[in-house]
Order: structure tokens, then sequence, then C-alpha cells
């Protein structure tokens, strides 16, 4: 429930999503640092190898406790559904703004445990074009598996399914 004068176009994170993410990601971290260690004893090609490998992915999971632990003390905008269009600001890889003109299709899929907002744009291969390399390559993987290169998950807002679809319904422009 939004606070009396709080917009009604902006959707916070889900409290509980982010702490799960900050302790889960934390959780991976302590592991990986364990294994690089463990793999660090080990001597010769292997183990380095695997040393360096575990040591990436606990920087990466780091990187992940990091962003949602702040995002969770600070709170902030998850994602905003208005005239213009979608304002994504959910993960470490959104979207950015993705105005209505731009928009070919949007739905939600998945299963009922972590439904998806998928968006379409009419021109992917020029909006995958434009992003940034982390983001191109998350887009272009979700994108081959579900048909869309922007995709939100749900469970990250403080709304539901139906909830978000009302509202998205009630911005975007009708079409002919």
């Amino acid at each position: 429930m939004l606070a009396r004068g709080a917009d009604r176009r902006a959707i916070p994170s889900r409290e509980s999503w982010l702490s799960f993410v900050a302790f889960s990601s934390a959780g991976l971290t302590l592991a990986w640092v364990l294994v690089a260690w463990g793999a660090s004893a080990r001597a010769g090609v292997p183990g380095s190898v695997l040393a360096l490998f575990c040591v990436g992915a606990a920087v990466a999971s780091g990187i992940v406790c990091a962003w949602s632990g702040r995002r969770l003390v600070l709170g902030g905008t998850a994602l905003i559904v208005d005239e213009a269009g979608l304002l994504d600001n959910v993960s470490l890889v959104s979207a950015g703004r993705i105005r209505w003109d731009q928009v070919e299709r949007i739905w939600i899929a998945g299963p009922r445990w972590m439904p998806l907002l998928c968006v379409l744009p009419f021109d992917c291969h020029a909006y995958v074009a434009r992003q940034e390399d982390p983001r191109r390559t998350l887009m272009r993987a979700s994108w081959g598996l579900l048909g869309a290169p922007i995709v939100i998950p749900v469970r990250a807002l403080s709304v539901t399914s139906g909830e978000l679809r009302t509202r998205i319904g009630a911005m975007a422009p009708a079409r002919s």
C-alpha cells in the first residue's frame, strides 16, 4: 500500500526480495572465497585456474550483494509506469527508460512462482545493439530464452502481476 501523497506511478522494490538477494549473494561470496582458498592450496595449474575462477565468481557475487544491500538500505523506485512509458530500475542491468512508442508488445511470462514482465521493442536488433556490453549480453540471452530482450522480475516489485498488468493497461496508449 502506498503512503498518502506517494506517486502512484512509482513501484518500489519488494524488501523481502532485496533481503533474499543480499543474504544469498553474501553466502555465495563466502562460499566462492572458501573454494578459492581450498583450490589455491592445491599445487599445479588446475588448482590455480579454479582459484582464479572462484575469485572472479566471489567478486561478482560481492557486487550483487553490495548493490542489493545498498538498495535495501537506501530504498528507491524500482519501476515507474507513466504516460511516457516504463522506467526500469529493478536490477543491476536495468533497461532504463522505454517509451511506449518503442514497445511492440508487453506480456507476463514464466511460472507462477517467478512471473516475468517481458517487453519487446519494435526494432529489437537496434535496441539491443545500443546497450552497453554486460547489459547487451544479458538482453540477448533473455531474448533467446523468453522472446524479449527486456525482462523484469515481478517478484522484485511490491505489486502483484495483476496489479502491474492493470497499471500498464491504464498508462499504455491504446493501439488500433
